[in-house]
């Protein structure tokens, strides 16, 4: 079972994968990469999870969109609301032009994760 709904990001119900699990309200959300997408705008999209005091952890989404595209973040939450369970969908969207990477390109998810916990301590 997945989403698709994030272009290259999709949400997994059950995974091995462990340290690739956020927990949101108490729930595991896994997330895979790769596949297709509802929303065609989304030309790249990384999931990871953010310390959050009520839920644990809640789920961010970095998103790269293409060229002219008018995507929001709110459109993309409201596409996800209805599609897949409620503690799935990212609370916290950001879209960006570019992704933290390694020299030979693997992007640095940790690298995400600490800028999205200083911007969202930074507006407490």
């Amino acid at each position: 079972m997945h989403t698709g709904i994030f272009g290259d990001a999709r949400l997994l119900a059950r995974s091995r994968r462990h340290q690739r699990r956020d927990r949101s309200a108490g729930l595991d959300a896994f997330r895979r990469f790769g596949g297709d997408s509802t929303l065609p705008d989304i030309s790249e999209a990384y999931a990871f999870g953010v310390p959050d005091e009520k839920y644990g952890e809640e789920i961010c989404i970095w998103v790269r969109i293409k060229p002219g595209s008018s995507l929001t973040p709110e459109r993309i939450q409201a596409e996800c609301r209805g599609k897949i369970a409620s503690y799935k969908v990212p609370r916290h969207i950001r879209i960006v032009d570019e992704f933290p990477a390694t020299a030979s390109g693997k992007v640095q998810r940790f690298r995400m994760r600490e800028f999205e916990m200083a911007r969202l301590e930074a507006r407490a």
